[in-house]
């Protein structure tokens, strides 16, 4: 499991309005930016820190519904 750099996160804490911007996967806590967004000005700077980044339905990033067996996951969203 990798983690997020200090820098990102620290960028974050001065913008958390941005944290809207992000997903955040269920299994490893990965932040990354949701795809398809429209260009905004701090997009740049989130590029930098956080990679974009796809959830499925079941808020797993690619590479830990694949670690999983993506094959078998349900669409259904997670339960909060």
């Amino acid at each position: 499991m990798t983690t997020q750099s200090n820098d990102g996160l620290s960028y974050l804490e001065l913008y958390p309005r941005l944290r809207k911007k992000l997903n955040e996967y269920l299994a490893c806590h990965r932040l990354g930016l949701k795809p398809g967004l429209p260009f905004f000005p701090a997009q740049t700077n989130l590029k930098r820190y956080f990679p974009e980044m796809a959830i499925n339905g079941n808020h797993f990033c690619e590479h830990c519904a694949d670690s999983i067996g993506g094959g078998g996951l349900s669409t259904r969203p997670a339960d909060r």
